[in-house]
Order: C-alpha cells, then structure tokens, then sequence
C-alpha cells in the first residue's frame, strides 16, 4: 500500500496520476490518501481517486492562468 498526504503530491496532472494507479494496480498493491481517505482497495475508493485528481487538475490550471 502507498500511502501520501494528498494525491496532487503524487503526480501532477490527471493523465500521469491514472499512469501510476495503473502500475501500483497491476503490482497488486492500493493506494491511500490520508487527507481525502481514499482506498483504492475499493471500487468506491478507485472512483474518487479519479475525482480527486481531476479537480486537482483543473485547480492547478486556473491557477497557471491566474499567472
């Protein structure tokens, strides 16, 4: 299991984050986040990673554009 404070610690946009969940997921391990309690051990947990990240994703895009 992987276990990191938030996930946009992790990787830095949507596509590299879904790159890596598929190689922690094809190494038959899980993923965790401490801030957003999100197992990827579960189908539930799966899905709000990707939410997660996505958000994370458009909020580093505004602010690039706030720049």
């Amino acid at each position: 299991m992987i276990i990191v404070w938030k996930p946009d610690r992790l990787s830095r946009s949507l596509k590299d984050l879904l790159t890596l969940m598929a190689r922690i997921d094809a190494a038959d391990a899980g993923f965790g986040s401490l801030t957003e309690a999100i197992d990827t051990t579960t189908p539930g947990g799966r899905m709000m990673m990707q939410v997660v990240g996505a958000f994370a994703e458009v909020e580093r895009e505004m602010i690039r554009e706030r720049r």
